[in-house]
């Protein structure tokens, strides 16, 4: 696939910033017809990234799923790096949907399992994505973070996750479907692939079960106490059912996923070394 990294250069004089927070800013053109976003953090902020965030969400788009279309990789007169997207106006994601009416999280998350059965149930184009079950396989093979008999174990527990051509978000939680009115948008599909959904749901287990709170904070917005109302409401509506017994073993089908998931996108990430004692207690917990 050949690359044309040479950056757009942007004026903001008219452009309106309208979100401000500490790890990035956004701004609106006067015309509200794009939205571009500055991200503080420095892996998030390399060209690359952004090649294939712009690259991943046009193919998205092209095989119907609902995201919002993306422009140009921009730079403007501070030297700071940005994608530009489509902005839809009035849009609010379910996170800030929930954490603004609590009491309602179960309303809330039973459109964000109905947006994740549509994206689960589109097939994914296998020649312009990449396999979920491939990455994992990859990168537990060929990094250092488990020993050899932890990369066995996870190795033979992936093969219980029956190889499937569906499109798998990869960064799967609440905070990446955004919505207008009656319409859904995903939102960060930089890492999107092909395979088993299984592989998502795993993800939100991780969001909602094991991240530690100053990064949950930043994805649901609101107190732990409300992550078991959040996966709870998820499982009950994806499986469509009320049964104790199947959400209890959807549950735990999915924390044994979420000790492997996390290999899906890690060849996207600088990967903290400090981390692999976590991750080799998140294999021997689970499986």
């Amino acid at each position: 696939m050949e690359n044309n990294l040479e950056l757009k250069h942007i004026d903001l004089s008219t452009w309106t910033c309208f979100s401000d927070r500490v790890n990035s800013k956004s701004y609106v053109s006067v015309d509200k017809k794009w939205m571009v976003k500055f991200d503080a953090e420095a892996s998030l902020n390399d060209e690359m990234v952004m090649y294939r965030e712009q690259e991943v969400a046009r193919k998205a788009l092209l095989i119907g799923v609902k995201t919002p279309k993306v422009g140009d990789i921009v730079v403007d007169e501070e030297g700071r790096k940005g994608l530009m997207f489509e902005y839809i106006e009035g849009k609010k994601s379910i996170s800030r949907l929930f954490s603004e009416d609590l009491n309602n999280i179960d309303k809330y998350m039973k459109r964000f399992a109905e947006a994740a059965k549509e994206l689960h149930s589109t097939v994914c184009d296998a020649e312009k994505f990449d396999s979920m079950h491939e990455r994992v396989v990859t990168q537990i093979t060929t990094r250092n973070i488990l020993f050899e008999s932890q990369k066995i174990k996870a190795l033979k527990f992936l093969e219980t996750i029956e190889q499937q051509k569906f499109c798998v978000h990869g960064d799967f939680q609440t905070g990446n479907l955004i919505v207008a009115g009656d319409k859904n948008y995903w939102i960060d599909v930089n890492f999107m692939g092909y395979g088993n959904p299984e592989f998502d749901i795993g993800m939100l287990y991780t969001f909602c079960h094991i991240f530690p709170k100053q990064y949950t904070d930043t994805v649901f917005h609101c107190d732990r106490k409300y992550l078991p109302n959040i996966w709870n409401g998820f499982i009950r509506h994806y499986y469509e059912t009320e049964n104790e017994k199947v959400i209890a073993e959807k549950t735990e089908r999915a924390r044994k996923v979420s000790s492997i998931c996390l290999y899906t996108n890690m060849q996207f990430i600088k990967f903290d070394e400090s981390k692999a004692p976590v991750m080799r207690k998140l294999i021997d917990d689970a499986l």
